[in-house]
């Protein structure tokens, strides 16, 4: 499974640092859910990878990548729709 999981991380850092360069923002932590996230945890260097791109855009700053727990996932998912949908209003 690992091997159909790498490339769809190696896309997920890429959409990360593009997201990054457009924002020119400081990033002071990265939460990570949803998604298929917890897969990507377990079999993945999705991780490692996500903490050495934030590290690169925060000029050698360990910057924390937390994954929130499946528990958790789908209300924030929710959430972060509802927010989507109320800008758009």
């Amino acid at each position: 499974m690992f091997e159909q999981l790498a490339p769809f991380a190696d896309k997920i850092v890429e959409a990360a640092s593009k997201t990054m360069r457009k924002a020119g923002a400081n990033v002071e932590v990265l939460y990570v859910y949803g998604g298929g996230s917890i897969p990507m945890l377990e079999q993945t260097e999705l991780r490692q990878k996500l903490a050495q791109k934030m590290k690169d855009f925060s000029g050698g700053i360990d910057v924390p990548v937390i994954w929130i727990d499946k528990s958790y996932a789908q209300i924030l998912n929710e959430k972060g729709l509802e927010l989507v949908l109320n800008v758009l209003k």
